[in-house]
């Protein structure tokens, strides 16, 4: 692989000399030098979505057969108004839009031997579905790790991503993607695509210089960065460590992913307290209860304790099976969360799915206040919320106020 340097230097000169943007050179390099995934990442308005929108569309206007290409967007609904929207804005530009080959149904395009089609990575029968020759992962950051890995699997050719740099170094992407032998990366931002932008976006993304400078410095300049708004700060990856104190914990799920995870409390000479140890050991999806009791006998213990949801019929089969089944104190989410923010969390550095659930966990932010809200971005928590039942169920001081304040609330049945 060429050194970064050298290899970003030389995009831009190329993209000089032919006036166009430098993802979009990066692109006809990657996917014609033998990398199997291409990846973008950037600062807002620094071209990667057109760019590779326009890339596709050339090479199938050029005759090139794609075969099965597919655009994908974290959900559904941000699709349509989105790289969708903007597929077809270029495809018109260059007068080459025909509407009978638009299928607004399905979310189709035909040109020839290439098929385009567009949908969220929140579509279940799509990510399990028929297999495509080239992924266009469009704003990869807000995938959860199984929809990329499902589309990933399914693609026999090429693996386009992009994304913004406002994600923690224990991202998948950092761990999973960019880490790759088959992998190139490029990084760009707003000032490789200034020719494109009107002085009010760029007096916009400047302006951050002053009123957030962390954000200028990861959307503006597209350097890596802190999470803004992320919850859990103060969790470190390293090595699981057992003590008397252990725990099995689990969150249960079908379409969302059933989880076990182990926790123990122990002291740390390194950090002159206690500290929370936590390692995952499954996170599986469409699992029916048998099979949880299956993993479960190759996963623990039978004498250990298991922090669970309440649900009383499946738990009913984990206790038959002999398991010690304790039923998780939930209480106000929000209330319980602030508490284990105080805690020193060690995860266990093969907790991948722990790694890019706590790397992406954030507060909601209230864009008309420019403020954090009390709410949770809730949705990719599945090991955290079980983290979270067994912290306040066996590990937090159940003489603390907050812990009381908790008790207060009902768990809902499940």
């Amino acid at each position: 692989m060429m050194q970064q340097t050298s290899l970003d230097i030389a995009i831009r000169e190329i993209a000089r000399e032919h006036r166009v943007n430098p993802n979009r050179v990066f692109l006809d390099y990657a996917m014609h030098g033998g990398y199997r995934i291409a990846v973008l990442e950037g600062g807002t308005r620094s071209g990667k979505t057109y760019s590779t929108c326009e890339y596709l569309i050339d090479m199938m206007l050029e005759g090139h057969a794609l075969g099965v290409v597919s655009i994908v967007r974290e959900t559904t609904s941000s699709l349509f108004n989105s790289v969708e929207r903007q597929f077809f804005d270029i495809l018109i530009k260059k007068n080459a839009y025909n509407e009978s080959k638009h299928n607004k149904t399905h979310h189709t395009y035909r040109h020839k031997d290439t098929l385009i089609e567009f949908f969220g990575a929140d579509n279940p029968q799509k990510l399990r579905g028929s297999e495509r020759d080239i992924l266009f992962a469009n704003e990869i950051n807000g995938f959860k790790y199984y929809s990329y890995n499902e589309l990933a699997l399914r693609t026999r050719s090429r693996i386009i991503v992009d994304y913004n740099p406002t994600i923690q170094p224990t991202h998948f992407i950092y761990t999973e993607i960019v880490t790759r032998n088959d992998a190139i990366l490029f990084r760009s931002n707003y000032l490789d695509n200034v020719a494109n932008l009107t002085e009010s976006q760029v007096r916009e993304i400047e302006s951050m210089r002053l009123t957030n400078p962390e954000r200028y410095r990861t959307l503006g300049l597209g350097e890596r960065g802190n999470v803004q708004g992320l919850i859990y700060t103060n969790w470190i990856i390293g090595d699981y460590v057992q003590s008397e104190n252990e725990i099995y914990v689990m969150d249960l799920g079908y379409n969302d992913a059933t989880t076990i995870s182990r926790m123990s409390r122990a002291y740390s000479h390194e950090y002159q307290r206690e500290v929370i140890y936590v390692e995952n050991l499954m996170y599986e999806r469409f699992l029916d209860v048998n099979q949880v009791l299956d993993r479960m006998k190759s996963l623990v213990p039978i004498d250990k304790n298991i922090v669970c949801d309440i649900a009383p019929q499946i738990t009913k089969v984990f206790r038959n099976a002999g398991y010690r089944i304790i039923d998780a104190e939930k209480g106000k989410k929000v209330d319980a969360v602030k508490m284990l923010q105080s805690e020193i969390v060690i995860m266990d550095r093969k907790s991948k799915h722990l790694h890019s659930e706590q790397a992406a966990y954030t507060w909601k932010y209230d864009e008309r206040t420019n403020r954090y809200l009390d709410e949770l971005n809730d949705g990719n928590d599945h090991v955290l919320d079980a983290i979270l039942y067994g912290y306040i169920t066996k590990f937090a001081n159940k003489g603390d106020a907050q812990v009381q304040k908790l008790k207060l609330y009902k768990p809902t049945l499940t």
